[in-house]
This record gives C-alpha cells, sequence and structure tokens, in this order.
C-alpha cells in the first residue's frame, strides 16, 4: 500500500471506529 492510500484508510477507519462509538452510546442511554 502507498503511504496515500494508508492515510486514507485510517481517516475512514477513524470515521467507523467513531460512528460505532456514537451509536454504542447512544444505546447505552
Amino acid at each position: 500500500m502507498k503511504p496515500e492510500q494508508i492515510e486514507e484508510f485510517a481517516k475512514i477507519n477513524c470515521q467507523d471506529t467513531l460512528e460505532k462509538a456514537k451509536s454504542a452510546r447512544s444505546e447505552k442511554n
């Protein structure tokens, strides 16, 4: 993988993790 691809993948992965964390929090409350 090229550095640009890794960066893009990291961004997507970060967003995905944030979304999961948000939905997990919503379910708890």
